[in-house]
Order: C-alpha cells, then structure tokens, then sequence
C-alpha cells in the first residue's frame, strides 16, 4: 500500500495532469493534495476528466476554493465516512522560504505497526513542493528475521516494562515518580523501536544511480553490487621452492607455528571474545558458546581440532554475512554504505588462534625500522625529521 501528500499550490492545468501521471505510474492508493486552490465550479470539471475513477473527499464546505483534496482508490479501500478538515498556509512572494520543509510524520506508534514502511520523496515537478511517498509493505518472511544486537529482544523487554510501570500508575495516578518513571519509560520504548526502523532500508539509488524500492529491489541491487568484489573466482598460484629474500622463521619458531592446536588456546581464544559480538549466518554469539561451555566445550573444541587437521572447513562455519553499516547521516546509494562481515564463532576462533600464534614470531620477522604489523609499534614511530 501506498499513501501520498502533495502540496501542489494550484491545481489547475497543467499541475492536475502531472498529479494524474503521477498516480499510474506510482501505483498510489491514497493521494492527499494541499492548496489545491480550485473553485468547487472547475473542481467538478477536473474530477470527471482525471479522476473519474477514484473517490475524492474535499473540504469546499470549510473553504470556498477546496484547499484540500484526498483521492481515494476504491478497489484499494471502502469508504466508510467522508470528512475532512482545514488548513491555513499564507504565503507570498515576500515570505518564500527556500527550504525542504515537505516531511513525513508519524505518532509513536507507527514503527511497532508498521516496521517496514518508509517514505520517499519524488522530484517535485512543476510545482514548489516534493510529492511524498509513504510505502507501506507487510513482508512476514522479513518481519519474522531475527535483528542483530538484540534489537527485537530489547524492545519486548522495553514494552512489558512500559507496561507494568503503566499498570502502577493506574492504581497510584498522582505519584511524581510513577510519572516520571514512565515517561523514562515512555522514551526507551521508542527510541529503540525508532532504531529497529531505521536499520530498514527502504529506498536507494544503485550504481546507476536508478531509485530502487522496497526489501526485494534493494537487496537485488546490493548483490549485484557486491558479487562484482565477492563473486569472483581466481587463480591461486602454489608457493615454489626458490629462495625469499628477507627473515626467516627459526626452527623452534617454526616447530611452534605447526604445533598442535591446544584446548587452552581454544577456551582462551574464545573467552577473549565479547559476549555481544554480532553472530555470523547460524544466529550463535560467544556469549552462547561461553555460557554454555561446560555443556559443549569438548564438541566446540572437536570442531576446531577438525580444521587444523584435515586442513578443511565446513561450508556453514566458513560462510559470512554481509552487514552494511551507513557511511552518513542519511545514506541514500549504494556507495554510501560500508559492508562488514559477521563471521560464525568457530571461524573467529580459528583466526584468533592463528593471529595469536603469528603474533608471536612477527617481531623476529618484521624489521625494527617497520613501524607497523608488531604490537607496541606505532606508525607515528616513522616520522622522518630532518
């Protein structure tokens, strides 16, 4: 479904025939249009020849030349009752403010109804003003999907406990703490609910720069951006025998590289890790695996022992996803987000220990006058002063 506001400033030709191009080609269900400034003589006029199909409710009884108009596609909805109210706007030449100042507004309860929706504003034409797009879409597959960082859990959590300090208050209305305890409340509840609807993206611009809409056009775009880095296979070439200049690793060092994995390093490597950090594609944190670890220690170790040594990984522990985090403010291409990947727990285990272990032996590798790549070294170190 999709609900619309113009504010057109004029309706007559050649705005009301722009507005009714508008309508096909955006598929609008409901289209309210301000200071449409038409006598009710040339209304009648107008509604017969563009939109002779739609319901339209105006207010000509609060206003001599109609200010505003809703046009109401009735194989969308079922007219129940037909009113509406007024509006003043005065506005002259002397007065224009060059501004965006077309905006959607929502009550604190439209996230939690409608989490998917978001609103897009079109070019605004020949009129002064953008038309505004409110697409609201009930995807199920999407809003089942589990948020990362616990949003969904926070925000349950922050209902029921706006609800039971509602419930005290109803047995003690004119406690100063009670009301101000949910109004602290109050603000937690949507403040997290707003955040669960910004991650949405609703709308974006590809690399062409083409507006692409809703969660199966964005996510479209997104992989056909990301297999061009991703999705291509290579050519890898097998190390030779021929001599590298530069350090070597000692045989002790290198005895110690090869050494087999230990479950100290296992437990240390996965106890190091923050309980909260974003789960890969099977849904499991360290957290999970920390608490449960005196249940599935030995199964998580096997796992880990099975890498090092056939050398092999399973396909489901070797799979990442793909997070986007915004590069600004109000991201509205492609390009202006930055794609992290979130990495199954096992993986990060397997890479801690690797990295732990060439930790280890980089300082007798990597020069003294590097200034980077071994702890403790700062890049600042270079600096060159004449």
């Amino acid at each position: 479904m999709k609900i619309s506001a113009w504010n057109v400033r004029g309706f007559n030709c050649p705005i009301n025939s722009e507005v009714h191009t508008f309508l096909k080609d955006n598929n609008v269900d409901i289209l309210a249009l301000l200071e449409t400034r038409v006598s009710s003589a040339n209304a009648t006029a107008i509604i017969s020849q563009k939109f002779r199909d739609w319901v339209v409710v105006t207010n000509y009884s609060k206003h001599y030349n109609g200010r505003i108009w809703v046009l109401i596609n009735p194989k969308s909805f079922r007219i129940v009752s037909q009113k509406i109210s007024d509006q003043t706007n005065k506005q002259d030449s002397s007065t224009r403010v060059w501004s965006n100042l077309d905006r959607a507004l929502v009550n604190p309860s439209w996230p939690s109804g409608f989490p998917q929706s978001f609103a897009h504003f079109s070019e605004s034409g020949i009129s002064d003003h953008s038309p505004i797009i409110v697409h609201i879409t009930e995807d199920r597959k999407i809003q089942k999907r589990k948020d990362f960082a616990y949003i969904s859990a926070k925000a349950k959590s922050a209902k029921i406990a706006l609800i039971e300090c509602q419930a005290k208050l109803g047995q003690n209305p004119f406690s100063a703490s009670l009301i101000q305890e949910e109004r602290l409340k109050l603000k937690e509840f949507i403040t997290i609910s707003e955040r669960r609807h910004q991650q949405q993206i609703g709308i974006l611009k590809d690399v062409h720069g083409v507006p692409q809409f809703g969660h199966n056009q964005v996510s479209q775009a997104f992989q056909d951006y990301y297999q061009g880095f991703f999705g291509q296979s290579s050519q890898v070439e097998p190390l030779s025998n021929r001599d590298y200049p530069g350090s070597r690793l000692s045989t002790e060092d290198s005895l110690n590289m090869a050494a087999t994995v230990t479950l100290k390093e296992i437990k240390d490597s996965l106890f190091s890790m923050d309980i909260n950090s974003s789960p890969g594609n099977d849904g499991f944190s360290a957290g999970f695996f920390k608490s449960a670890w005196a249940i599935i220690g030995m199964d998580f170790s096997r796992v880990v022992y099975h890498f090092f040594q056939t050398k092999h990984m399973a396909k489901q522990a070797n799979s990442t996803v793909l997070s986007l985090i915004p590069k600004k403010a109000v991201p509205s291409s492609i390009m202006d987000y930055r794609p992290i990947s979130c990495s199954t727990v096992f993986y990060k285990v397997i890479s801690k220990i690797l990295a732990n272990r060439l930790q280890k032996v980089l300082p007798s590798l990597v020069g003294e006058e590097r200034a980077a790549f071994v702890k403790g070294r700062s890049i600042f170190e270079n600096v060159m002063l004449p």
